[in-house]
């Protein structure tokens, strides 16, 4: 009987020693929380989302009116759409602008008004290759109209002319390239070591003044990396100032995009404006792609800094 006994204690003391061991362990609340039944979707709307306030300049007008592939036709870009807010359907209201009298500006400044002849109805659809309406306008009699790039319709706004680097004697184009290069080459941004130690050249630059007494240029530099596979590019779009007293310039914008052929977004400069109240300088500028094309309006400030105030959608495939 007492070895039974023993036989018994030697069995239960394990089991109750594993009992004490369970029940001093802390009780872990359970956070699992059953989810609520979920609330029925509120029906969609029929009616197309507002997109959100442009950030385009009211003072250049509603429209931008940029040149085709000559001085009759034209596209009328609606600055209140972006690629962010384009919805699925567009129909464009031409109506205002048909017949409507617009102020022509270029290279050398303003050229002069015409007239909105025709506009050519146009609609987006989700999933298609996507153009601005085109416009046809009156033919002008004044040659130098013909070197329009930019109409807007009328609102105060007077044209800053460009001295091409091209039109400069050839000791003042050598001058001016070589003071754009060294600018190029000092920009602490360059971080582009594909490209390290390979000399850049101007593609094209403009002098300008953004005030009455402030000497300005406008550039877009390239560097070329000639690889047999795949040859690459960088392209450096900058703006420099010559300030107060200074005989020098100093960077105050710049801009740059590298890559392929198929990948390259090139800068063209295509006209500079003066917008009123305040006065401020502005510059129109065609953000060219490999198939697609964008507008951008890029602004000085009243203090003085240049930042990139609106971008069209980018049109094409």
């Amino acid at each position: 009987m007492n070895a039974f006994r023993r036989a018994l204690r030697i069995i239960l003391l394990p089991l109750a020693l594993a009992a004490c061991e369970r029940s001093s362990k802390p009780v872990r609340s359970d956070t699992t929380r059953t989810a609520p039944a979920p609330s029925a979707a509120p029906p969609e709307s029929t009616t197309a989302a507002t997109p959100p306030a442009s950030t385009w300049d009211a003072d250049a007008g509603p429209v931008l009116i940029v040149r085709a592939d000559s001085p009759g036709r034209a596209y009328v870009v609606y600055p209140q759409y972006s690629d962010s807010t384009l919805p699925d359907t567009v129909h464009f209201d031409v109506a205002p602008i048909r017949d409507a009298s617009v102020e022509l500006f270029g290279h050398a400044g303003a050229l002069g008004a015409t007239r909105v002849r025709s506009v050519g109805p146009r609609s987006w659809r989700a999933g298609e290759c996507i153009e601005w309406p085109t416009a046809t306008v009156a033919k002008s009699t004044d040659s130098a109209s013909a070197g329009w790039s930019v109409a807007l319709l009328p609102n105060g706004i007077s044209g800053v002319p460009l001295d091409s680097i091209e039109g400069l004697s050839p000791l003042d184009s050598a001058k001016l390239a070589a003071d754009i290069t060294r600018l190029a080459s000092a920009l602490a941004s360059d971080t582009s070591r594909a490209f390290s130690g390979i000399p850049f050249a101007v593609r094209n630059a403009y002098r300008f003044t953004v005030d009455s007494a402030t000497p300005a240029i406008a550039a877009d530099v390239v560097r070329k990396l000639n690889q047999e596979a795949m040859p690459l590019e960088e392209h450096t779009f900058l703006i420099a100032e010559r300030r107060g007293s200074k005989q020098s310039y100093d960077v105050v914008y710049t801009n740059r995009t590298a890559g392929a052929e198929e990948s390259l977004v090139t800068t063209e400069l295509l006209a500079a404006l003066r917008l009123p109240s305040p006065t401020r300088t502005a510059l129109v500028l065609l953000r060219e792609g490999f198939d697609t094309n964008a507008y951008a309006l890029l602004e000085r400030s009243p203090r003085g800094d240049w930042r990139m105030k609106w971008t069209s959608v980018r049109t094409g495939c």
